[in-house]
């Protein structure tokens, strides 16, 4: 962005200075953990929920290993999303220990597609899995 600065001394006597500031884009980001405990340890493990930031639109489904959906969500607040899964199914029970499988479609606020979570930015994927603790 150009920048002008414009200076008055006391005496009247004006001057210009003018440069280019540029400044880092924003961050935006979202990561989804592998496991959860909803009966153990902090706060934070005791439900499943991705964290983000600068999201526009987002939509979570969880499944069992039959394929059958368990949990979903599409909610956000302030870009990030605002519902974590915390192991009951749709029927309201008890979700069973074990492997789940979560799926995710988001778009940034840049409009840039979500690409996918992989190991340190390489083998990106919509999808993976998710432990739940019992």
């Amino acid at each position: 962005f150009p920048v002008e600065l414009k200076v008055i001394s006391p005496s009247n006597c004006d001057t210009f200075a003018t440069d280019t500031v540029c400044l880092p884009p924003y961050w935006e980001g979202l990561y989804v953990p592998n496991a959860f405990a909803p009966s153990y340890g902090t706060e934070a493990v005791r439900e499943f929920k991705p964290a983000g930031m600068e999201l526009k639109n987002y939509h979570i489904w969880i499944y069992n290993k039959w394929g059958e959906l368990v949990w979903e969500s599409q909610e956000l607040e302030n870009g990030t999303p605002a519902k974590g899964w915390n192991g009951v199914d749709l029927n309201g029970k008890d979700a069973v220990q074990g492997t789940y499988i979560w799926l995710i479609e988001a778009e940034f606020t840049s409009g840039k597609q979500w690409l996918g979570q992989g190991d340190k930015g390489k083998n990106l994927s919509k999808r993976g899995t998710l432990t739940l603790i019992r």
